[in-house]
């Protein structure tokens, strides 16, 4: 086992330079965020900081956040990111060694002890846009006291709603730190247009009603194919991007066995009266910027829901099932907004895709409400930047 984990830890670990702008004395953050999904959510905050003139190392635990985040800030000299190596003491202590760490922030709730143990001797700890899931709060009451430990480390705790934020409390974080200022994931929604799709690229027709299907979890996939049959026999555009792309192959057995014909984003275009299958990393919100309807998965099983605010971003309206425990706020927001649907099964799913299909003043209108929710949230991380800037002695003024 010793032996595994050794060549795990080499395996996974990419070497780090020395800083060399700057040398060792130049300000520096320390980011740390655990896939692909989490670089949203920190992405507002680390443009603040390099807006300021601070060195952002970034360590990422998968390897499709590392290249995200690798891609998404080539050739700016100021930040550097490497994969973590799996908690690996010796690493951390070597970061502390080569560079002016000003603070750790640790983003949503990748806690790993003797990154947070060792952290503490050098510097701040914040923990951002965190969240404690219903299935990960069951499990650490059974480590209450070890978890409380490694919560006790941080400066300041940002929880990213509400809901999220009575958690912490019941895990025992003192009210003075703890600080909601909203979700930092909204700030990160932003696309740069030029990277935008046109739907001429892909083969969509201008006028064609489409309805994306995002990051849609296995256990959701049988359920869906039925209102996929029925979109299509109606003339609507349908796409399916799966969570993850393993579930592609999942997914083309299903739409094989109900007939429907489909094609695969790596391979073919769109095509008018078959499912469009985004087998890709990174590009669901460029298709919900195509969409004309969207509907967020992992919430018609029992998975908690995911990003219900991507599509909300570009005006669509956001349909979604009801287990939405993991984005709560936000989906209670956009429906208190009139930006979006709850549905409890798929056959209201279908109704209410086929109720916007056909009134397209109210599918306008719907999505017009969702962007102006997600609008009224942004900033969390301009508030989150003053607040540590404060916290380590380097900012004053207005905070929130």
């Amino acid at each position: 086992m010793y032996k595994i984990y050794r060549f795990l830890n080499t395996l996974f670990t990419l070497p780090i330079r020395s800083p060399g702008i700057g040398g060792a004395s130049r300000p520096s953050v320390w980011f740390h965020i655990a896939s692909l999904g989490e670089i949203n959510s920190a992405r507002g905050l680390i443009d603040r900081f390099l807006e300021n003139e601070y060195f952002v190392f970034a360590t990422v635990f998968t390897g499709s956040g590392y290249e995200r985040l690798k891609d998404m800030y080539k050739g700016v000299r100021n930040f550097e990111v490497v994969r973590f190596p799996y908690d690996k003491a010796g690493f951390i202590e070597k970061v502390y060694k080569l560079k002016s760490i000003r603070a750790l922030i640790i983003v949503e709730t990748e806690l790993w002890p003797n990154l947070i143990n060792v952290s503490a001797k050098y510097t701040n700890l914040y923990l951002v846009n965190a969240r404690i899931s219903d299935k990960n709060a069951a499990r650490i009451k059974k480590f209450e006291v070890f978890f409380r430990g490694l919560l006790d480390k941080f400066s300041l705790i940002f929880p990213q709603s509400t809901y999220q934020l009575e958690r912490f409390r019941e895990f025992g974080v003192p009210e003075e730190r703890l600080i909601f200022v909203g979700n930092t994931k909204v700030d990160g929604l932003n696309i740069d247009p030029s990277k935008l799709l046109k739907r001429s690229e892909i083969g969509i027709p201008p006028d064609e009603f489409v309805v994306v299907f995002g990051s849609v979890r296995g256990r959701e996939i049988p359920q869906i194919v039925d209102t996929i049959a029925f979109l299509l026999q109606n003339g609507i555009g349908v796409i399916v991007a799966p969570r993850h792309p393993i579930r592609v192959g999942l997914l083309e057995e299903k739409l094989i066995e109900k007939g429907i014909p489909f094609v695969r984003r790596t391979r073919s275009k769109y095509k008018k009266g078959q499912v469009f299958i985004v087998d890709t990393l990174g590009e669901l919100k460029k298709f919900y910027y195509l969409a004309s309807v969207a509907f967020v998965g992992g919430t018609l099983k029992d998975y908690g829901g995911h990003n219900v605010l991507e599509p909300a971003i570009f005006a669509k309206p956001v349909l979604f099932g009801p287990f939405i425990h993991n984005v709560k706020d936000e989906a209670e927001g956009i429906l208190k907004a009139g930006g979006g649907i709850l549905v409890r099964d798929p056959e209201e799913l279908t109704s209410k895709i086929l109720e916007l299909h056909s009134d397209r003043r109210k599918s306008a209108l719907m999505g017009e409400n969702a962007l102006r929710f997600v609008e009224n949230l942004k900033k969390s991380s301009d508030r989150i930047f003053k607040l540590i800037m404060r916290d380590i002695g380097e900012g004053t003024g207005t905070l929130l």
